[in-house]
């Protein structure tokens, strides 16, 4: 998945332009459920960095289908952000902790020939394990634990929970697929091309969701494991 840009309805953006109908719309952090919306793990606001928008066209059934196809979108660019952040800061205490015993043999055997900027998400929780029973971990690394362990195991908890809700705005937009030759007639008949082709890149991205949401949860859970284990 691309997560630099995602607009999710471009073709139905060119029929606003061409016939003044439709409004723009992004989805904001706000927009999200809880687990994800105050996720403490983040650096800053994944949807500034990486906007998901969408256009509305007037019809109430069409129009909240992409509003909640842009929602599972987000919540994507969200859960992988929260990854990338966690992963790491996790490795950043971890390879200062290396590097700072860089001769020691059980360290050396933990890194296993690897740099300590080389190092996976594991090798670093073991570090961190072996710190916390070695000198204990500083103020900072204990605080972030406590902070960002449980929400993000309730982040990760939604995401599986969440595929049942896709599959549900799936069927939604399938549904509406066969209806748009008979919902855009006389004037707007000439929008059934560009609807036809968002609400596809809609259903393209939302059957990419249901494959990554799992493999993002999955990644969250270690995390969230990791940190509450120390």
């Amino acid at each position: 998945m691309n997560m630099k840009r995602l607009v999710v309805l471009s073709a139905v953006g060119l029929l606003g332009i061409a016939w003044g109908s439709t409004q723009h719309g992004r989805v904001k952090m706000g927009d999200l459920h809880a687990s994800l919306a105050q996720s403490t793990g983040l650096d800053g606001d994944p949807l500034d960095k990486t906007p998901v928008e969408f256009e509305q066209i007037g019809k109430p059934e069409y129009d909240q289908f992409f509003v909640e196809s842009a929602r599972v979108q987000a919540g994507l660019v969200v859960s992988n952000a929260l990854v990338e952040s966690l992963t790491k800061n996790v490795k950043a205490f971890a390879m200062s902790f290396a590097a700072a015993n860089a001769t020691d043999g059980n360290i050396k055997k933990l890194l296993n020939g690897h740099s300590t900027d080389q190092i996976g998400v594991d090798e670093a929780f073991a570090l961190l394990k072996l710190k916390k029973a070695r000198t204990g971990l500083s103020q900072d690394e204990v605080k972030y634990a406590a902070r960002t362990g449980a929400n993000t195991l309730q982040t990760a908890v939604y995401l599986r929970e969440s595929v049942v809700g896709t599959k549900a705005v799936i069927e939604k937009g399938q549904t509406l697929s066969g209806h748009v030759k008979t919902d855009f007639t006389g004037f707007d008949m000439a929008k059934a091309p560009g609807v036809t082709s968002a609400l596809t890149t809609s259903l393209n991205n939302l059957g990419d969701s249901v494959k990554t949401a799992p493999e993002i949860a999955k990644q969250l859970t270690r995390l969230a494991q990791g940190l509450q284990a120390l």
